[in-house]
């Protein structure tokens, strides 16, 4: 496992003054800010989502999340695998303990490039490679602060920050309308819907029952038949 966290990361107010975040406050943002909480600003509004802290190994599915090189199919939502990740010469990863394990980990700004190979979906689409870049942005991001004193309402704290990380997130679990025309070896289902034809769709894409598990039964009332437009 290599952990890639963003780097040159500098707290802005709205004048675009800049002004450096104590360590306290970059670990408090590391450990509770993924990608969910931070967005990166495109043109003045927020745009797509940015990971503090990536933490990749071989082979792990990623998504793009803009759009570099349309024509050639590096756009927002593109699912990729990564290969491989280019260190600066001279970087040395240090290390970092995660859940009890140490792994090796570098700032953004020692990252060269990315590595990535298209995912895909028959034998006959063309495997396609990518060299994603790490890029400064600039990124709203929703902090969480500590309970009160007897509180049960977690706050937060809303704030600018700049920083340099790769346009990439982690695409380890997806929603079932990207699965859409997908085939599997092995799924797991977290959760259903209630959506007509949706779990037959997310079901469907795995390829026998030994690989398919479910976090949760099966809803007796989960709707299967046929939509009537179709029929």
């Amino acid at each position: 496992m290599l952990v890639v966290k963003a780097g040159n990361m500098l707290r802005q107010d709205k004048s675009g003054k800049k002004f450096p975040l104590g360590e306290n406050d970059m670990h408090c943002l590391l450990e509770n800010c993924g990608g969910q909480r931070i967005k990166a600003k495109v043109m003045g509004k927020n745009g797509h989502f940015v990971d503090l802290m990536l933490k990749l190994h071989w082979r792990i599915p990623l998504k793009l999340v803009t759009n570099d090189d349309v024509p050639n199919g590096q756009t927002d939502g593109t699912r990729v695998v990564l290969e491989s990740v280019v260190l600066k010469e001279g970087v040395s990863p240090s290390k970092v303990s995660l859940d009890g394990l140490e792994c090796p980990t570098v700032d953004s700004s020692d990252v060269d490039h990315f590595v990535c190979t298209s995912e895909t979906v028959s034998e006959i689409d063309p495997v396609k490679t990518f060299h994603i870049k790490p890029r400064s942005m600039v990124c709203a991001i929703k902090a969480p602060l500590p309970k009160a004193i007897g509180g049960n309402v977690q706050a937060t704290v809303n704030f600018t920050v700049g920083l340099c990380q790769l346009p990439i997130l982690a695409n380890t679990a997806t929603t079932g309308h990207k699965l859409q025309g997908q085939t599997k070896a092995k799924l797991v289902m977290s959760v259903w819907s209630q959506r007509k034809n949706w779990n037959y769709v997310a079901l469907s894409r795995v390829q026998t029952r030994e690989g398919l598990c479910l976090v949760h039964e099966l809803p007796w009332n989960a709707d299967f038949s046929m939509s009537h437009s179709l029929r």
